[in-house]
């Protein structure tokens, strides 16, 4: 598994830094889940921080804040065009 918003191999929280209890969470969701994969749009979150009360499934504010991240770190790499080519959506 590749991520071009986080080193995989350093196992820890994106948002906290735990590194217990990690899961791999897909930056964005719905039918761009599959380019999250593709593109590397991949984070380690802990529990609480993936499906727990103040998770990112749970939190609109986080939820977003990832999102953005992610297409920064994507437009970094591949440019604005292709974001919106992609993704259709600017989170920023």
């Amino acid at each position: 598994m590749k991520s071009i918003m986080q080193d995989m191999d350093d196992k820890r929280c994106y948002i906290c830094g735990c590194t217990r209890n990690l899961e791999c969470h897909h930056a964005m969701s719905g039918a761009n889940r599959k380019w999250s994969t593709v593109y590397g749009l991949i984070v380690w979150l802990c529990m609480d921080h993936h499906r727990g009360r103040i998770g990112v499934h749970q939190d609109a504010i986080l939820k977003e804040r990832l999102e953005k991240d992610a297409q920064r770190a994507f437009e970094k790499q591949y440019g604005h065009v292709a974001w919106m080519a992609i993704f259709r959506k600017n989170y920023l």
